[in-house]
């Protein structure tokens, strides 16, 4: 009977099912491809470090001659060698790498200069001396290892110079501290052989662009610092001193996007279970009356129950296994199309899907369906078959008033930010050092805050209703009584989108305050906007020193992605709602006017969250703000200045400069609600007969 039950009710409520799986697919296919694209990312790391052999159990970075505080010993080349040699003779297979930083090779007949100084065609700088287990086989695409003489060099670089084996460079070397610094020639080298290049891009591995022979990269510059690793222990190799850990070869950009896409994936989660209470309230009619027939019928609680359940596991099942194979094929169409431009790149294959990535995928996709199908059911089940059979008003149109009110809750809020704000100001006077209680209140302001902000944004979206229900012209009238009728349901989208759009254009100002008081114009002089006529009070730094980088791109993503399910709650709630359809007939709307009225139910509130979460931002990043600014510089010895620490006073007088950052943050979200009224308006089927002119 269970499965009877749940059969009949996906089939009457299909359209909510299929808009939900589509988003929950949606989802944990984001959070399957990041995932994938990540240890792809450190398998990559993984692998050059692997063929540097400098992946192993022990390892060291160390600089010769110099002496360590913890174990209060150096070792010279020498020492280092005799013990990296008895390791090996142990078993330990090491292998060393020593960073010739300063030298140059140069190709023959490279005359031109950069504006740095450098040979033009010399990109080869600051090669490495190795010795031990290197996996040379992996390495080398020709040729064979470096001996005393001799390089090997980067495949890429080697090829856009012209120089094949067997052809020879010069090793170039310019002493910086001389009188008058020039490129003096230390050596003639011969070309051994060529090896794989970096991976740079979408996924990242930083590799030296020349390879030396161990003993002979210590002829050449000044560096003594090298990395050493074994595969295995030895007590001679731990008494060496040194710090622990093998040299980063990845970077930045391939992780930037996971993080982006993370983010993103993160926020339509939070977005698709918001969107559930709002949906879920319109779906709570037909699941009520649906209820109420079966059981009228003699279908049992428990039936019902296990009918909902299942129905929530078979939509996150499907969902689930359509995400898995969704992400992990665009991870896989990534992974190829980056191989495919570089084929001489040092990496290693794609390899399989790990199960406890496609076991967790599906366990993710079970519990947004749970989420997602229990608010419906819950709603419904707590009205009684007799009530849900009779002609009252519907679940979706309750709304209980709040304990706190409005001007209490405003109050205490104001207070806890004053607070915050004062202990902040007394933090930077003193210099922001040490540890202090003076943040102490900031996570209670910030606490109050997301409260007041969902509570604003319910007042004016209840308040924007009953605005348009005094319009005159029809279809702002239809609006303003849908938007009344069910304000929990409009204003919920409206509240995770404000909340979000918060998030984002605090980050923006805060990082552009941040930006501003360390660099001031100087920062700017690279933005744009920076022109005789822009004015100077809203100039901005071009990136902030603070590391937030890629806000607008989760911006972009994060916004849409709201958007998109505030478009599918709205259609939803709409199909719940047929009656709207008939009310729109009998005001007399045309199509055109009934289109309207479902484009300004849905994009007014999305508007209005967006405006006032940019708002609260704003407010937030001034009020919590703390930083050092060099027109604060204060003299810490004889002329000796350093900048000086700022609070929210410093930040107030300055907040012009983040204007244009949260700008952007508000225009992105602007065009996405705008997007989505627009498509909400077409696609949504409306009740509407044409007029008849008198």
């Amino acid at each position: 009977m269970i499965w009877q039950l749940m059969r009949e009710q996906a089939r009457a409520h299909r359209a909510y099912l299929g808009w939900t799986g589509t988003f929950i697919a949606a989802t944990v296919a984001l959070v399957v491809f990041v995932a994938s694209t990540t240890l792809q990312q450190l398998a990559v790391e993984a692998y050059a470090e692997r063929v540097f052999g400098l992946d192993g159990e022990w390892s060291r970075s160390i600089e010769l001659g110099a002496t360590y505080e913890d174990s209060g010993s150096a070792i010279t080349r020498a020492e280092l060698d005799t013990v990296l040699d008895e390791a090996d003779a142990d078993g330990a297979r090491t292998a060393a790498l020593h960073e010739v930083t300063g030298l140059g090779l140069r190709a023959p007949g490279a005359t031109r200069f950069a504006a740095a100084g450098f040979p033009a065609a010399q990109l080869a700088a600051d090669p490495a001396g190795v010795r031990g287990a290197l996996a040379w086989d992996a390495l080398l695409i020709e040729g064979r290892t470096p001996s005393r003489g001799e390089v090997v060099l980067d495949a890429a670089w080697a090829r856009a110079v012209g120089i094949e084996v067997g052809d020879t460079v010069s090793a170039v070397w310019r002493d910086e501290l001389a009188d008058d610094p020039a490129w003096m020639q230390v050596a003639s080298l011969t070309v051994s052989g060529l090896m794989r290049t970096s991976s740079d891009g979408r996924y990242t591995a930083h590799l030296p662009l020349a390879l030396l022979e161990w003993e002979q990269s210590f002829d050449f510059g000044s560096s003594d610092h090298v990395e050493v690793a074994a595969a295995r222990s030895t007590p001679a190799l731990e008494a060496v001193p040194g710090w622990p850990g093998s040299p980063s070869v990845g970077g930045s950009p391939g992780m930037t996007v996971a993080v982006v896409l993370g983010l993103t994936a993160a926020v339509l989660a939070l977005g698709l279970i918001g969107m559930a209470f709002a949906a879920g309230r319109a779906q709570a009619g037909q699941r009520t009356r649906w209820i109420a027939t079966t059981r009228t019928l003699g279908a049992r609680r428990r039936a019902i129950a296990g009918a909902t359940l299942l129905e929530a596991l078979a939509t996150g099942a499907i969902a689930g296994v359509a995400a898995v194979a969704l992400g992990w094929s665009a991870a896989w169409l990534d992974w190829t199309g980056f191989t495919a431009t570089r084929p001489d790149a040092l990496v290693p294959g794609l390899p399989p899907l790990p199960p406890w990535l496609a076991l967790g995928a599906l366990a993710l996709a079970l519990v947004l369906a749970g989420i997602v199908g229990a608010v419906p059911a819950r709603l419904a089940t707590r009205v009684s078959p007799a009530a849900a059979l009779k002609p009252i008003a519907p679940v979706t149109a309750a709304e209980r008033s709040p304990r706190v009110g409005s001007t209490t809750l405003t109050l205490v809020w104001a207070a806890a930010v004053a607070w915050s704000a004062i202990e902040l100001e007394g933090w930077a006077d003193a210099g922001l050092t040490g540890f202090t209680w003076a943040v102490a209140p900031v996570p209670i302001a910030a606490i109050l805050s997301i409260v007041v902000l969902v509570r604003w944004t319910r007042a004016v979206t209840r308040a924007a209703g009953s605005r348009l229900e005094r319009s005159s012209r029809p279809w702002a009238m239809s609006a303003g009584i849908a938007l009344a009728g069910r304000p929990r349901q409009a204003s919920t989208p409206a509240v995770v989108l404000a909340l979000v759009t918060a998030a984002l254009a605090g980050t923006q100002a805060w990082g552009a305050l941040y930006g501003w008081a360390l660099h001031g114009v100087e920062g700017a002089a690279s933005v744009v906007a920076y022109a005789a006529w822009f004015p100077d009070a809203l100039l901005y730094p071009a990136r902030s020193s603070m590391g937030v980088a890629n806000v607008s791109m989760i911006a972009v993503l994060g916004c849409g992605a709201l958007a998109l399910v505030a478009l599918a709650t709205h259609l939803a709630t709409a199909a719940a709602h047929r009656d709207d359809a008939a009310a729109q007939s009998a005001l007399g709307l045309t199509h055109r006017e009934a289109r309207l009225a479902h484009a300004t139910t849905l994009g007014v509130p999305l508007a209005l969250g967006v405006a006032l979460g940019a708002a609260m931002g704003m407010f937030a990043a001034v009020a919590g703000f703390f930083g050092y600014a060099s027109d604060a510089a204060i003299e810490v010895a004889p002329s000796v200045w350093q900048p000086g620490g700022v609070g929210p006073v410093w930040a107030l007088e300055h907040a012009s400069h983040a204007v244009v950052p949260v700008a952007g943050i508000v225009f992105i979200g602007l065009a996405w609600v705008a997007l989505a009224a627009a498509l909400a308006g077409a696609l949504v089927r409306v009740g509407a007969r044409e007029r008849i002119a008198a």
